[in-house]
């Protein structure tokens, strides 16, 4: 079975992606996670190609540069490639075991319920009614989602799902979500809303997979156990509402007298934190060389 293991990335977000390369390496020996060029700085984009882990943006998304754009049709970026999977990693996201077995088995379980994409519940768990009804009551317009909504007859009811970490087949259903996403103007996380409108207009099945085991976010990574055996959880996720299990911020890294600058999401429980900076120290010692070739090394702005 040939499954492909996809992340993405934009401009500044080096550091975030560097650490999911690392624990993909670690604990994915064999396997390959390829980046997709989602806006990358001309830096990045040499680092990474040189690297061998570059995707080009392909001719069907060149017009279209926003990372939510492109990330509906990252399987595009696959171009001629043979696959009967593909898996989608969110670039700040890091894994914390080996995962190729399970997602194996995972699509072997899709194909013979004829299953085309596989995707988490958010954290927490709402439906499609309760994540407008949250969320509008912050004060955020999702007059566009309700217009996909009523526009699909899609179930208000049904879960609504994080696209953080995707197992997806080949079929219409993914063709559709991105060339619906691609016809959209830019709004509040317009690529998951459309999934999830997508998802629960029918006929199309979609396999939930837990959240605690394969995309641990929100609230879940208040209670999140990484030192059992086994571990349960296999895919940690920096994102959560109102980044109360998360923060996020410009930084610039330090390395010898010179500083690697970026956005960069990090847990804040002191302990997943250790987690990713394990994994940026693994990163850079791997790779500094390449990256001083980059240019991405800069001096301190004080």
């Amino acid at each position: 079975m040939d499954i492909r293991y996809v992340t993405g990335t934009d401009a500044n977000r080096f550091l975030n992606t560097g650490m999911l390369v690392d624990s993909f390496a670690r604990h994915m020996p064999g396997e390959t996670l390829s980046v997709c060029d989602f806006g990358m700085t001309e830096g990045e984009r040499a680092f990474w190609d040189g690297a061998g882990f570059l995707l080009p943006v392909p001719d069907r998304l060149r017009g279209h540069g926003h990372p939510w754009s492109r990330k509906a049709g990252f399987f595009d970026f696959l171009g001629d490639m043979e696959w009967d999977a593909a898996v989608w990693l969110d670039a700040d996201m890091v894994l914390l075991q080996p995962i190729a077995a399970a997602v194996s088995a995972i699509v072997d379980d899709m194909a013979a319920a004829g299953q085309t994409v596989a995707a988490c519940g958010d954290v927490p768990a709402r439906t499609l009614q309760g994540f407008i009804d949250a969320l509008t009551a912050l004060g955020v317009d999702l007059a566009p989602f309700e217009r996909l909504i009523d526009g699909f007859g899609s179930d208000r009811s049904g879960a609504y799902l994080n696209t953080g970490f995707l197992i997806v087949r080949p079929g219409p259903f993914i063709e559709r979500w991105r060339d619906v996403v691609l016809e959209q103007d830019e709004w509040l996380l317009f690529e998951q809303n459309t999934f999830n409108a997508l998802v629960h207009a029918g006929p199309v099945t979609c396999r939930i997979l837990d959240a605690a085991r394969w995309n641990v976010h929100g609230e879940a990574l208040g209670e999140v156990d990484v030192t059992g055996e086994p571990m349960t959880a296999k895919v940690l996720h920096a994102t959560s509402q109102g980044q109360r299990h998360h923060i996020e911020n410009e930084i610039e890294y330090p390395i010898g007298e010179r500083v690697l600058p970026g956005w960069i999401k990090l847990f804040a429980r002191d302990d997943l934190r250790a987690v990713q900076q394990d994994h940026i120290v693994g990163f850079l010692n791997r790779h500094i060389d390449a990256i001083d070739r980059a240019g991405l090394l800069q001096a301190p702005s004080s």
